[in-house]
């Protein structure tokens, strides 16, 4: 659709000037000599009259007078004036000149249509272009965010592993200070268990030394008895 769009706007920029030309001519009173090979301008409406100028076929005048008999009195596109004999004239260009108008035209639309692949193959060029920058820099930025993404799961896996060092380490403390507590605990009980074997020895003792001296208290005792 675009393709067609393009073509026609080509169409409507190429036969502009044709246009325009046919505009002008429906101001002015146009003719063009017809498919006769050559035909004589003379300076007055007589065929005896001065020769101006021999015009070929397909040539286009402007009329400016007509009622000089045979004679058409016409101007040039080169601006000269003269007369022509009105029968070789026709009001529709011959078709050789038809013929090479729509050879033009049909030139430059070509050569238009050339001109607009050519910026069309630019655009693609530079969107392609465009598409590549685009994708890079896409590319740049889910990279950016990997990476910013990686940095705060490696600072919050720093932050976890710092709490769990201070953690650690509050375990650490409060195990030295409870396993103190265990060997005071541990050394006061030894001390304990001690003085105890200690006074249990020392009772030991003292009631080894009484049975012992019981049976010579006993012996005594006796002695002392009348008999």
């Amino acid at each position: 659709m675009a393709r067609l769009y393009i073509l026609v706007l080509c169409g409507l920029f190429a036969s502009a000037p044709l246009m325009a030309q046919e505009a002008s001519a429906q101001q002015e009173n146009v003719r063009y000599v017809n498919d006769m090979i050559r035909i004589d301008v003379r300076a007055a409406a007589n065929p005896q009259s001065k020769l101006i100028e021999v015009i070929p076929s397909g040539t286009r005048l402007v009329v400016l007078e007509e009622g000089g008999g045979d004679f058409v009195h016409v101007r040039l596109e080169s601006g000269a004036e003269g007369w022509v004999l009105g029968r070789f004239l026709t009001e529709e260009p011959i078709a050789r000149t038809r013929v090479d108008a729509a050879q033009a035209k049909l030139e430059g639309l070509q050569t238009e249509r050339t001109r607009l692949y050519s910026e069309l193959n630019k655009y693609k060029e530079e969107r392609n272009t465009y598409k590549a920058d685009l994708d890079k820099l896409q590319a740049e930025h889910e990279a950016q965010v990997k990476e910013l993404t990686d940095l705060r799961t490696t600072s919050s896996s720093a932050v976890d592993i710092s709490n769990q060092n201070r953690r650690l380490q509050a375990d650490l403390e409060q195990e030295t200070r409870q396993r103190a507590d265990a060997e005071a605990r541990a050394a006061g009980a030894t001390t304990k268990l001690f003085m105890v074997g200690a006074i249990c020895a020392a009772i030991g003792a003292a009631v080894g030394f009484f049975v012992g001296s019981a049976p010579a208290r006993n012996e005594k005792k006796w002695r002392r008895m009348p008999i």
